[in-house]
């Protein structure tokens, strides 16, 4: 109940914002049915696409300095599908990502101290702060400056929208399944284990982003996730099932292809997991039946149009590219297709953003007609 309603207090504040955007455009006269003002819409439209990009800028750059103040280490700054990141040579360079469901993302590595010490509350909470503080900047501004167009693409639609972005991120709330800053920083104070589990991800992503493979993780990190039985866990929270993610992907890289399907057929068929962790589960569960000799029925009935719809939006993964390789290769026996998704994985190597991924998925791709389970 408690989740429902701050959902609905999350879509009001929304159409609030938008109601006032529509409700200035019709107060200066502008509207895209009229000739006359098309132009001045276009602008409206424009100004309102740039001034969102800088928000989620804004607000990632608000994790970026909160977690450099709480001891945390730097690792990957994204907007869209670039990402900045920072290599063994501690040097920044410029790679790839995307993560369905998100604009961009600040990723950090939090400081080497007992799980119940780590701070979290002001790496969490920036980002949207900095959305509301520019954003009441902005509204001030407009109000003490000449009411017209331009005021209102710079201003007026910059506050409107940094303060809607930073509401709806801090009051805490899931969309889809994915909790946002205001639900982590609630339930991290509470949930050691939810805490335990960010935590682990947040350092395993960081290590892997330097690492030239998997078996450059040290191994008390490995151990402590593979010792941790997620089954009898809360999956519907996103830190914990995202770590339960890392530990079906360290078994895979270690070739335990049958406990990774055990695993990953679990999550897929768990409704309480949110949908993206569902879905790259069943990727893997389609690979596993595909290198096993699945029958036609089976791998038709997995791969139906949600994921292939799925497998289309993230074709910039590498596992997405070895699955596809696959597929072609050993179910549609398609030369060309398989091949092209080989020349996709290798250019990958060295801008993907976790090179360790690019590199075992190619490897696991030219060995494909020697795996045996």
């Amino acid at each position: 109940m408690k989740e429902m309603f701050m959902k609905i207090v999350n879509v009001i504040i929304l159409l609030l914002s938008f109601g006032y955007i529509g409700f200035r455009c019709a107060q200066m006269g502008i509207s895209p049915s009229k000739n006359i003002s098309v132009g001045s819409f276009v602008i409206v439209i424009a100004a309102f696409v740039i001034v969102y990009l800088i928000q989620i800028i804004l607000h990632e750059a608000g994790h970026l300095v909160a977690g450099l103040l709480s001891g945390y280490e730097f690792v990957s700054f994204r907007i869209g599908s670039i990402v900045w990141v920072k290599n063994k040579e501690q040097k920044i360079e410029l790679r790839r990502m995307m993560i369905q469901g998100t604009g961009g993302q600040c990723l950090m590595c939090p400081p080497a101290v007992a799980v119940e010490e780590c701070p979290y509350k002001l790496y969490h909470a920036m980002g949207g702060l900095v959305n509301i503080i520019t954003g009441g900047i902005a509204l001030a501004l407009a109000m003490v400056l000449p009411h017209n167009l331009v005021t209102f693409c710079i201003f007026e639609e910059f506050g409107i929208i940094g303060i809607a972005l930073g509401l709806t991120n801090l009051l805490p709330s899931k969309s889809g399944g994915i909790q946002n800053d205001g639900y982590n920083l609630l339930d991290l104070d509470k949930n050691i284990l939810a805490k335990k589990c960010m935590n682990l991800v947040l350092t395993m992503n960081a290590l892997l982003t330097v690492a030239d493979s998997y078996d450059d993780l040290p191994e008390p990190i490995v151990n402590d996730l593979m010792s941790m039985d997620f089954k009898q866990m809360d999956l519907s929270n996103s830190s914990i099932a995202n770590a339960f993610i890392y530990q079906t992907a360290l078994l895979y890289v270690n070739g335990a292809y049958e406990k990774e399907y055990e695993l990953v057929k679990y999550i897929a068929d768990n409704s309480d997991i949110l949908q993206i962790f569902r879905n790259e589960a069943k990727c893997e569960c389609l690979f596993y039946e595909i290198i096993t000799g699945a029958s036609k029925e089976e791998i038709k009935k997995r791969y139906d149009k949600s994921l292939q719809r799925y497998i289309k939006a993230t074709m910039i993964y590498p596992s997405r590219q070895r699955l596809m390789y696959a597929y072609y290769k050993l179910y549609e026996k398609n030369d060309a297709k398989a091949e092209a998704c080989m020349k996709a994985l290798e250019k990958m190597i060295d801008t993907y953003m976790i090179k360790a991924d690019a590199r075992h998925e190619l490897q696991v791709a030219k060995n494909l007609e020697q795996i045996s389970i």
